[in-house]
């Protein structure tokens, strides 16, 4: 493999997947999440843990588009 597509390849699997800066999710007067920064790899497997109520759903929810922050963005 020639340097150049060696290169392209590396930056490629390199490349950043879903993510989210400093967001947070509102709902009435509760705070679910806020302040979640997160970037998640492309091609990589990530475990995301923590205990019961922590926000772990949410966030996924959040970095997959299938909710909008109110906070911050996705």
């Amino acid at each position: 493999m020639s340097d150049a597509v060696s290169r392209v390849v590396s930056d490629a699997s390199m490349a950043s997947g879903p993510s989210l800066h400093a967001a947070g999710l509102r709902i009435d007067d509760r705070w679910l999440v806020r302040g979640v920064t997160i970037s998640l790899p492309r091609g990589r497997l990530t475990a995301l843990i923590g205990p019961n109520g922590s926000g772990k759903s949410t966030a996924l929810r959040l970095v997959s588009g299938l909710w909008n922050p109110t906070e911050g963005r996705a």
